[in-house]
């Protein structure tokens, strides 16, 4: 499992030392509140690449006799986010409901919701973000700790824009980039529609070995390929379908460096010279991982070419 980040601890960020010191006495007085009801923040990372999604979990720990509803026709709680850039420079919430299924605490019990952030907030440049969770009811409020993130260009290592088969007018740019997280280098594809400016989809590929370079290449059926080295006896091979905005990965056996993405006769994208995955010491089950919405890119950014 990878290592998270978890309110009302402070997690420092060696590039941004000055803003951990800045909400550290925040956190701290945050981690004493009341007991009566106790918020609690996790995430999987403390870094994530720019439109990644960014999955909050949030455990509220009832210690009254009354739920918490927050949901329905008659909720008696409210669960507020708040961001930072900086110390007192807050991010403007959308309108998007922090909610999308019914979420109740019982008395003398907790729950736990997973939101995710970009849903709620529009986060188009990379640095620092300060993350809290304030529960309201009745005249109180509850406040967990600040959670600390990094939003990150991440380094690019490959860039493919195609136009998409069968439709011309679509545009693609498929960028290979690499952030450190867990303590290795961690593969990524990101995936901008040029034409509306939108980036469509970020998604993790998985750890990264540099032995090889990754591939790139699209079939002739429009499905997108990357193949990198995942593992020193494994292969990864992610598969992305743009019309579901979702991503697969395959695995396969090391058995030399001749390994490589090829088209058939039909045009379709094969893996060749690659062995049958057996297993290595770090276990990787089969995944599937869902595109979320589109977020509009920065004004200022230039489309890529």
């Amino acid at each position: 499992m990878p290592a998270g980040t978890e309110g009302p601890m402070v997690m420092r960020l060696p590039r941004f030392g000055w803003m951990a010191a800045a909400f550290a006495a925040a956190g701290c007085a945050a981690a004493t509140a009341s007991a009566q009801v106790t918020v609690r923040l996790r995430t999987d990372y403390r870094r994530y690449l720019l439109f990644e999604p960014i999955v909050i979990r949030v455990r509220v720990e009832n210690g009254t006799r009354e739920p918490l509803v927050f949901t329905g026709d008659a909720p008696n709680a409210e669960m507020v986010f708040d961001v930072e850039r900086a110390p007192g420079e807050f991010v403007r919430a959308n309108d998007a409901p922090v909610f999308t299924a019914p979420f109740e605490v019982p008395g003398f019990g907790h729950g736990v919701v997973a939101v995710e952030l970009l849903r709620l907030f529009d986060l188009p440049e990379s640095g620092p973000l300060a993350v809290a969770v304030r529960v309201k009811t009745g005249a109180e409020e509850f406040a967990s700790g600040k959670l600390l993130l990094d939003l990150v260009p991440g380094l690019e290592l490959a860039r493919m824009d195609v136009r998409m088969p069968g439709d011309p007018a679509e545009r693609r740019s498929f960028q290979l980039r690499s952030i450190g997280r867990d303590n290795a280098e961690h593969l990524l594809l990101r995936v901008d529609d040029t034409e509306r400016r939108l980036c469509v989809g970020v998604f993790d590929l998985g750890k990264l070995i540099r032995q090889r370079p990754p591939q790139m290449m699209m079939g002739g059926d429009g499905v997108f390929h990357v193949l990198h080295q995942s593992a020193p006896v494994r292969l990864t091979q992610s598969i992305y379908r743009d019309d579901r905005r979702r991503l697969e990965t395959v695995f396969h056996g090391v058995i030399g460096l001749d390994a490589r993405l090829a088209r058939d006769e039909a045009g379709n994208v094969r893996v060749l010279g690659a062995g049958p995955y057996t297993g290595d010491p770090i276990v990787a089950p089969m995944r599937a991982e869902e595109g979320r919405p589109p977020d509009r890119l920065p004004d200022r950014a230039k489309p890529p070419r």
